[in-house]
């Protein structure tokens, strides 16, 4: 019976590719195969990344994917403009949890999601809803006197998409 188990369960695994977990009782009969919950290698990726530049934002990491599905915004672009604005909110007005240089910085928000839905809502009404979509067309409404906002938004949008969990941005020499 155990062997009649274990290729049933070998069977099952080579039919469905994706990622299962096979529960067997002590008779060896398959009582349950469940769906295994796919991770989001962007919270990872993102993760990484805001840990490795020592931001605060690094365990809001979930929530700052997840506004930004909610409002139709680039997974990374949110953190990315906190690079630009306050090197991933290490330079900011004391409590103000402004990491995105909102209101020319003088908006004070409550906490981190506080800060994070508002600039989320707010760009995709302000920027997204209007047809600029990228950091080059967003530059010269979100910071006109800039020359070189985009591409450093750009850069931190790639930096933080091609992050892989495994190799870090670190050089320990």
């Amino acid at each position: 019976m155990y062997l009649l188990a274990s290729v049933l369960a070998v069977i099952i695994l080579l039919l469905n590719p994706g990622r299962v977990s096979a529960v067997v009782d002590s008779a060896s009969i398959v009582k349950e195969i469940k769906e295994a919950e796919p991770v989001d290698d962007r919270v990872t990726r993102l993760e990484k990344t805001l840990t490795v530049y020592g931001s605060d934002l690094a365990p809001y990491s979930k929530f700052i994917i997840a506004v930004s599905d909610k409002n139709n915004l680039p997974w990374h672009l949110l953190a990315a403009i906190s690079g630009v604005e306050s090197g991933f909110c290490r330079k900011i007005p004391s409590v103000s949890y402004n990491c995105w240089g909102w209101a020319n910085g003088r908006k004070y928000f409550t906490d981190y999601e506080d800060a994070l839905e508002t600039v989320a809502s707010g760009i995709k009404s302000n920027y997204i809803d209007r047809g600029l979509t990228t950091p080059e067309l967003m530059n010269r409404v979100y910071a006109p006197p800039s020359a070189t906002w985009a591409w450093k938004v750009r850069y931190f949008m790639n930096l933080i998409e091609y992050q892989t969990p495994d190799i870090s941005l670190e050089f320990n020499l």
